[in-house]
């Protein structure tokens, strides 16, 4: 049943199944049809779908799907303190939660209420484990890959004494509250640090169109790539590599269609994050290749998309996208081109330490976060 050497777990452990410290049992589909008509925005209790637990186990209550006291009998409850996992899906395993206020569910969600002599956020941290993660990624099964409610109710849980849960779940609690303040202290300085050359750029830019900087249309100043369809790829084993709106892709090319120094800016979906290709290269009709024109130089050209807000052009309901009719419109300040290379000098110069201070951050970042997952780890050894 387990991976676990009892053995070497401390006096008074024991190993069980998920079955044996509680119930266990899923929710309730509703049809799209049914839940608009007659769920969407009604008095009663909050329906909680997978979509509205999210990977860091932030439950949203407020997703404006209720069941009215009417209905109740048709749908199962999960109480205050129970415990939702994912069983189904590309989110299977990976969305965990556990409820402060009772609740209706969906069915793609397992529901565990522990019995007395189980703390259910003993049970909620043990979820979030590795060792648990390792276990139900086993059990997955099918295409879109689940675990059945009997493979489930079989995975093992280490169990030590009430009240030694209790005290390990108080120790987690302290130390997590911990470590997710130095991550959003660390997140916030990440922010600042990718924020700080385009909060500069836009300072470097209306103080030049405050001096009097030549304004022109980007018609005049640079032609612009489509792209083309994936079905015309020449991949073989050509010298040039393929770029789209989400950057390097897989395959190589015999010819390009843009040079090296151009910048590429999303055509659909990724359309606000523009790259700068320093190599000849071929990109797809996803991404706009920004090719500059005499006197216009090309990394002045990129400086300056990073200060555009190219989503303002976006007139899509459902994905984002641009068009090369209105980005040739966009109109840009242009100076001379030693003043451009100077103030490309400074923006590399700033590029290149905020690049440095992003990678220490980052790395941080990850060093936090897998100090959680070395936490959870000892304390089901019973070493925390």
């Amino acid at each position: 049943m387990n991976n676990f050497n009892e053995e070497k777990l401390p006096e008074g452990w024991e190993v069980k199944s998920l079955a044996d410290i509680g119930n266990i049992f899923s929710g309730n589909s509703i049809n799209a049809k049914l839940k608009e008509e007659k769920y969407t925005n009604k008095e009663g209790t909050p329906y909680v779908a997978t979509k509205d637990i999210s990977y860091s186990s932030v439950i949203n209550y407020d997703n404006g799907i209720n069941i009215p006291f009417d209905d109740v009998n048709k749908f199962r409850l999960a109480k205050s303190e129970t415990i939702l996992i994912c069983a189904e899906g590309g989110s299977a395993g990976r969305k965990v939660g556990i409820l402060n206020q009772d609740v209706y569910f969906v069915n793609k969600l397992f529901a565990l209420e522990t019995i007395s002599e189980v703390n259910s956020k003993f049970c909620f941290y043990w979820y979030l484990s590795k060792e648990f993660k390792s276990n139900f990624k086993d059990k997955l099964k099918g295409l879109i890959g689940g675990v059945s409610k009997t493979d489930f109710k079989n995975l093992p849980i280490p169990i030590p004494p009430l009240q030694e849960q209790k005290r390990i779940v108080a120790k987690i609690d302290t130390l997590f509250s911990k470590i997710d303040k130095a991550i959003s202290l660390t997140e916030e300085s990440l922010k600042q640090a990718e924020n700080l050359l385009p909060s500069v750029l836009k300072e470097v830019f209306e103080k030049g169109e405050a001096d009097g900087w030549e304004e022109k249309k980007w018609d005049e100043v640079l032609e612009i790539k489509n792209g083309k369809s994936q079905k015309e790829f020449l991949v073989d084993d050509g010298g040039y590599p393929i770029y789209g709106s989400g950057g390097l892709m897989n395959g190589r090319v015999s010819k390009f269609l843009c040079p090296k120094n151009t910048t590429i800016v999303g055509r659909k979906g990724t359309i606000d994050k523009p790259k700068y290709i320093e190599e000849d290269f071929w990109n797809v009709d996803t991404a706009f290749g920004l090719c500059s024109k005499t006197g216009l130089n090309p990394r002045f050209l990129y400086y300056f998309c990073l200060t555009f807000n190219f989503r303002s052009l976006n007139k899509s309901t459902t994905l984002p996208s641009l068009t090369k009719r209105d980005l040739l419109q966009i109109r840009m300040p242009i100076t001379t081109s030693e003043n451009q290379m100077k103030v490309v000098r400074i923006a590399d110069d700033i590029l290149l330490k905020s690049q440095k201070t992003q990678s220490k951050l980052e790395e941080q970042l990850a060093y936090l976060k897998q100090l959680k997952s070395s936490i959870l780890s000892k304390a089901f050894k019973g070493e925390l």
